[in-house]
């Protein structure tokens, strides 16, 4: 029997080990020649590498040292310096989730999962969420774009996310943030996140944007993948298709569930109102302009075709 690990290094762990747990499930039931030890960061480090850090996850698994985890599909970008992972994160292009699903699924994210594995020894099995659509979590209450505008974001560091934001006139930062119990918490002059409910569902009130998806990517190690059988390898790929569908079939169910429950919770959920969204739109259009030149050509009119 192969024992490998699935090692759970981002945070909120609970959104990413029920993905693990769900694939190691269905493989169970197909073989019992691999186990898969799920592990926290913290878990491994008190088994294996007191030293870890998250910063070592694409070396580990690129090494073979750790087989499976998961990671936010930009974050690729610096594994490959292949810029075209970055797309993914663009303002409002996909625009349903049976969008995403056709895009994802198809050759678009057939075809880049394949070049990741040629250009960096990483596997990119299927694509999953962290919540799904993103919106803006915060710790006062912001009701539209004029008053988001004198706001300070948290948002994540992919460069066509921050050229977004910028181009709205909102004030953003990079910067870490500590978790408590799985939560992120803010620093007293960051006012909000741009993030999806489930990643933070302290947040004292949201304004619903919906402007772009949270993406993952289920990863393995090529070098332990090119030890399996072809059997055995279609296998690890049905196998993780199944779990990511079932992993974005829950984030929108918590996000659905999330919504409907706000209002006894006391969490206010503003909707971004039309008028507002078709100003962010326009405005992303200089976002566009940029990076369809960075981009493969057509990449963009590609998975706009598959609206």
């Amino acid at each position: 029997m192969k024992n490998i690990i699935w090692l759970i290094a981002h945070q909120p762990e609970r959104l990413f080990l029920r993905t693990a747990k769900a694939f190691a499930k269905m493989l169970e039931k197909e073989t019992n020649e691999i186990k898969i030890e799920i592990l926290t960061t913290e878990q491994y480090k008190e088994k294996y590498d007191p030293s870890f850090s998250r910063e070592k996850i694409f070396d580990l698994v690129k090494d073979n040292v750790i087989q499976m985890s998961q990671t936010e599909v930009w974050e690729l970008e610096s594994l490959t310096h292949d810029k075209n992972w970055l797309v993914f994160d663009m303002p409002w292009l996909f625009k349903s989730h049976s969008h995403a699903r056709r895009v994802l699924e198809g050759k678009i994210g057939a075809q880049m999962n394949k070049r990741l594995a040629k250009q960096s020894g990483v596997r990119g099995l299927a694509y999953t969420y962290s919540g799904g659509y993103r919106c803006v979590g915060s710790k006062v209450l912001i009701k539209n774009l004029s008053e988001l505008q004198t706001r300070k974001l948290r948002v994540n560091s992919n460069p066509v996310t921050q050229d977004y934001w910028k181009s709205l006139g909102v004030e953003v930062t990079n910067q870490n943030v500590h978790f408590g119990s799985n939560d992120p918490v803010l620093p007293e002059d960051i006012h909000g996140k741009d993030t999806t409910y489930i990643r933070y569902e302290k947040a004292d009130a949201w304004l619903h944007t919906e402007h772009s998806l949270f993406l993952t990517n289920i990863l393995a190690s090529e070098k332990f993948f090119n030890t399996l059988s072809a059997d055995m390898q279609e296998t690890f790929k049905k196998i993780a298709f199944e779990a990511a569908r079932l992993e974005r079939k829950w984030s929108q169910e918590d996000a659905e569930n999330f919504v409907e429950t706000a209002k006894e919770r006391n969490v206010p959920i503003t909707e971004l109102s039309q008028e507002d969204k078709e100003v962010m739109k326009e405005k992303s259009k200089t976002v566009y302009e940029k990076w369809s030149k960075v981009f493969f050509p057509g990449l963009i009119d590609g998975i706009n075709k598959l609206a």
